[in-house]
């Protein structure tokens, strides 16, 4: 199944992110759960999401979860070396949104040097 597309940021959201080392607030109490893996029946699995319970960030990759969470998702050991130590990270900001107010706004960052895609594109 497709995930749906996000939309792109607004420029106030784009410009937070690269405003450099300013502060992130936490991320909300929030759970990562992977919705595809070639060849494998998530359903049966106990195990397939990664919570972000008191962080400001979240860095995904195989030294950051448990090795038996990516035996699960990715059986095959070739294919689970193009995933990176630290592939990806989701971070956020409070960002002022003209006529809304205070917003948190998050944002990924490909970590890696195998690439990651999103949506079908390839970052």
């Amino acid at each position: 199944s497709k995930v749906p597309a996000v939309p792109p940021p607004p420029p106030q959201a784009a410009a937070a992110f690269q405003a450099g080392p300013g502060p992130f607030c936490m991320l909300p109490p929030c759970r990562l759960v992977c919705v595809h893996a070639n060849g494998v029946k998530l359903a049966s699995l106990s195990s397939r999401e990664i919570a972000s319970a008191g962080r400001q960030q979240l860095v995904v990759g195989r030294s950051m979860q448990p090795p038996a969470l990516w035996d699960a998702l990715v059986p095959d050991k070739a294919t689970q070396n193009c995933v990176s130590r630290e592939h990806f990270m989701i971070a956020a900001r409070s960002v002022v949104m003209p006529g809304k107010g205070d917003r948190t706004a998050f944002f990924l960052r490909c970590l890696s040097p195998n690439g990651l895609v999103l949506n079908s594109q390839f970052l």
